[in-house]
């Protein structure tokens, strides 16, 4: 994400979440307050230098699962003839880019390799998702792995 637009939009459908969402909420408050203590007991909000070290895998996962579920259009002109997925596209072109789709909020799609492009069939796989967990829930645990030591 950069840019302000896409930061304030992440942010007002992270904070639409937490709402719908009580029960994760409390859970990112809990990591919170467990890992910004200094800033608590002197009655003050976290530094920047504060929260930029801070391990906050929970806040990741919600800030990554928000992204998931909700797309957001990134705009792109060709700047050379090229194709997509068989499909010609010339110079000059605006391309739509969207974040999610089939395979992010529900079963894949399945696409001819034959027709994807040698970046893309060379590229290392993301990874599947627990298809058979309901991925039009918001559930940042989705992104967590679980240590070794529980």
């Amino acid at each position: 994400m950069t840019g302000h637009h896409t930061t304030s939009s992440a942010l007002a459908w992270v904070t639409k979440y937490l709402t719908g969402y009580p029960h994760t909420q409390s859970k990112l408050r809990k990591e919170l307050y467990s890992t910004m203590t200094e800033a608590i007991e002197e009655k003050r909000l976290p530094t920047f230098e504060e929260l930029r070290r801070a391990r906050l895998p929970y806040l990741e996962a919600v800030v990554e699962e928000a992204r998931r579920l909700t797309p957001f259009v990134i705009v792109r002109e060709t700047t050379e003839h090229t194709e997509i997925l068989g499909c010609r596209v010339p110079k000059g072109v605006q391309c739509l880019m969207v974040s999610a789709g089939p395979g992010i909020t529900m079963p894949s799609v399945p696409v001819d390799e034959g027709t994807r492009s040698e970046t893309s069939k060379t590229a290392k796989p993301w990874g599947k998702w627990d298809e058979s967990r309901d991925l039009r829930l918001f559930e940042p645990e989705r992104w967590l792995k679980a240590r070794d030591d529980g």
